[in-house]
């Protein structure tokens, strides 16, 4: 009887080192393997791969070549990166970025003889061709990770901290302008040996869904409140973001001293959503965005570029003199992304750091890599209805296995800019502690 073998069976979402063999089936027998995962909004995803099996009546993801569905080729995460929503009239374009956390994500593999179009015959149909399933678990965080809510004062979040002894970096993680967290991606961040605040701009818990501006200081809040924490070298913090969240940190880090450092992640040298940056009592506006009237196909908006770099000149009224800020930087970008013009952004910030003799600053782009860049095997997501005024769905960017990609290659260059950072930290605060 045909099996199907999973190692690790509870692995983390970012290990890259997953085993998939399918065993005792036919010699050079044709198979279609699929991934089906429902998302948290109970949306239905999944990926599809034909195979054909070795002389030993075996196919093993990790080494053989698909030969067609939704991938081609030696792809060992292919099935986790290449899903997409399952066709149909109740289906809607969604993201399988997972916000709670604390339970694991749950896949289930199919095996079915042929190579079967699952999207062209639907999945009541394939039932007969039906060899065998099996479900295995991607966990986001380890055993020895503990989650809190945070609600102090008017801040909001989640929190994440590694239970072994010693004390760690912090980092702020913040998400984009539809507001609330990466619950995701700051639990996977924990694994590595940080304590990792998700805030909410606004969006989560009791906070208002839609704001007019974003006010610096309360990120300069979360700051202290990390620091404060019994877990965290006091030395400072790391902060991160995507899209509007990584304009956010970056904006942040020019008034906060306690930012060491600072990832961004495909988020613009301005104000952008519709939404102002404020501190104190100035106020940095959004470039012109351009959210209807891109060409239309399909039902999808296909911009080149919605929001307008600043000229050098006049970036001082949409953005904070960054430049001069002590914090290390480094830039994430795609180079398909369609929100923002990613080599227009990297040429003004490279401006700006050599007006300010600036060097301790990185920029890091992907070819093929659309705008919403997540941890690893992670789905691209390519749609979303940027604001509700928007009238059809907007294409982010991006092919789907150039952006798996990107962000895998991204996440490696994101945990080895905060490890830096952090074992900065662990070696100060060994030299201070020895001396006491």
């Amino acid at each position: 009887m045909a099996k199907i073998i999973v190692k690790p069976y509870n692995s983390l979402y970012d290990d890259p080192n997953l085993v998939i063999r399918v065993v005792n089936l036919g010699l050079n027998e044709k198979i279609t393997i699929q991934s089906c995962q429902t998302s948290d909004k109970g949306r239905e995803f999944h990926a599809y791969a034909y195979y054909i099996t070795d002389d030993n009546g075996k196919v093993d993801v990790s080494v053989d070549s698909s030969f067609g569905g939704y991938y081609t080729g030696v792809e060992p995460l292919g099935l986790l990166w290449a899903m997409r929503i399952v066709p149909g009239p109740k289906q809607k374009f969604s993201s399988l970025v997972k916000q709670d956390a604390t339970t694991p994500a749950f896949i289930i593999y199919k095996v079915y003889r042929g190579h079967i179009d699952i999207d062209q015959i639907g999945s009541i149909n394939t039932r007969k061709c039906l060899m065998v399933s099996s479900k295995f678990e991607r966990k986001f965080a380890n055993s020895n990770i503990r989650r809190f809510v945070v609600k102090e004062g008017d801040l909001r979040g989640v929190i994440f901290v590694p239970e072994q002894k010693g004390s760690f970096m912090g980092v702020i993680d913040l998400g984009g302008v539809n507001g609330g967290m990466v619950e995701m991606r700051a639990a996977l961040l924990s694994n590595y040996g940080f304590v990792v605040l998700s805030l909410s701009l606004f969006g989560a818990f009791d906070q208002i869904k839609k704001v007019s501006h974003v006010d610096l200081a309360y990120i300069e809040r979360g700051v202290k409140y990390l620091l404060c924490h019994e877990k965290v070298f006091k030395d400072g913090v790391g902060v991160l973001g995507v899209s509007f969240g990584g304009s956010a940190v970056l904006a942040a880090a020019t008034f906060v001293k306690d930012i060491k450092c600072v990832v961004n992640i495909s988020g613009p040298l301005s104000a952008s959503g519709f939404t102002n940056f404020k501190y104190g009592e100035k106020i940095w506006m959004p470039t012109e965005e351009k959210i209807n009237g891109h060409p239309v196909i399909d039902g999808i908006q296909r911009p080149s570029c919605m929001i307008q770099t600043p000229q050098y000149l006049k970036i001082h009224k949409h953005f904070p003199e960054f430049q001069k800020s002590e914090a290390s930087i480094l830039f994430i970008y795609g180079e398909d992304d369609r929100s923002v013009n990613w080599k227009e952004q990297s040429e003004l910030a490279i401006q700006l750091m050599k007006s300010s003799n600036k060097t301790n600053y990185e920029i890091k782009s992907y070819p093929g890599t659309g705008h919403m860049i997540f941890p690893p095997y992670v789905p691209m997501f390519s749609l979303a209805y940027i604001l509700p005024t928007a009238n059809y769905p907007t294409y982010l960017g991006g092919t789907s296995k150039d952006h798996a990609y990107g962000q895998a290659n991204a996440w490696k260059h994101i945990i080895s800019f905060l490890k830096e950072h952090g074992n900065k930290m662990r070696d100060n605060n060994f030299t201070l502690e020895s001396r006491l």
